[in-house]
């Protein structure tokens, strides 16, 4: 489509790896026995806490979502990875893109929150043994299984229907997979607002949950101190 003098993009091309056959079959092997094994541990690990009832606990519940996580995060990259390896089109529609990027976002951002969540549920296990069933009740847990994923979606997804990507650069995207910052290259006009937002978005993910989870295993070794020096 053009408009003046510029076309705008309706598909990417992805260029992260080399042409090379050898190095593409290589890559290929190894990708797709790594893939093949995340999906039958992940696979195996939520079969098991789904049909145990003795692994019914809030531990094996954020256990099983963070399996869960791991499946869909492997799923909606490395397939397409596995086709572009073997295959000289190595297209992908603007949409198609966008919702990759997206999702990858948000699983991402919900995985490390996951974490901290995790570290959680082992303090108040191991501090507040005798309220543990209370404070981490199946309702708590759900609704913060709802939490993460609502918030996630709204910082990460957000930004790009409050102000749409336009791209009338160059359509060849130096990744093996839309990642943000090789789409953010390709955009044209004020590209600002999606900057800020990644920046705060980004210290936000990255620095408070290795911090809650670095405060929650300091507070449960210093309890174990006290139980020992008792």
């Amino acid at each position: 489509m053009e408009d003046g003098n510029q076309t705008f993009i309706k598909e990417f091309i992805l260029i992260g790896f080399s042409q090379n056959l050898q190095i593409c079959i290589l890559l290929f092997s190894t990708f797709l026995i790594i893939y093949i094994l995340t999906i039958l541990e992940n696979g195996f690990l939520i079969f098991t806490v789904i049909v145990s009832p003795q692994m019914h606990t809030p531990m094996y519940y954020f256990l099983g979502n963070l399996s869960f996580l791991d499946l869909c995060f492997s799923s909606g990259t490395i397939p397409k990875l596995l086709i572009d390896l073997l295959s000289q089109n190595r297209r992908i529609s603007v949409i198609a893109c966008l919702t990759q990027m997206n999702a990858v976002l948000v699983l991402g951002g919900i995985e490390c929150i996951l974490l901290a969540v995790m570290a959680y549920d082992r303090y108040i296990a191991i501090c507040y043994p005798l309220n543990y069933t209370i404070i981490m009740s199946w309702r708590v847990c759900r609704n913060v299984t709802i939490i993460m994923w609502l918030t996630n979606l709204i910082f990460s997804v957000a930004p790009t229907i409050v102000k749409p990507f336009v791209f009338c650069k160059d359509n060849q995207v130096n990744h093996f997979f839309c990642e943000v910052l090789a789409i953010l290259e390709l955009a044209c006009g004020d590209i600002s607002f999606y900057k800020i937002t990644i920046v705060v978005v980004g210290l936000f993910t990255l620095i408070s949950p290795p911090t809650f989870i670095i405060v929650s295993y300091i507070c449960i070794i210093a309890s174990i101190l006290r139980i020992q020096s008792a």
